[in-house]
């Protein structure tokens, strides 16, 4: 994640919604994450590409 933040501020992507997954699951975050609940040392996992400038990134605790 640390390295993804880097890449989102020099591309000056603020539009940032976070998925989490482990193990295949969403829990214990079904509805999202905000930023200041993802920990630098997380993985993505994927990123899917929204609109003007937005992105969804899959994230997680540990390598897919």
């Amino acid at each position: 994640m640390a390295e993804a933040w880097a890449v989102l501020d020099e591309r000056k992507i603020t539009g940032v919604d976070y998925r989490y997954e482990f193990n295949g699951s969403d829990r214990p975050y079904p509805d999202g994450l905000r930023r200041d609940q993802v920990r630098p040392e997380w993985y993505v996992h994927d990123a899917v590409a929204g609109s003007d400038g937005q992105v969804i990134l899959f994230v997680g605790p540990e390598k897919e």
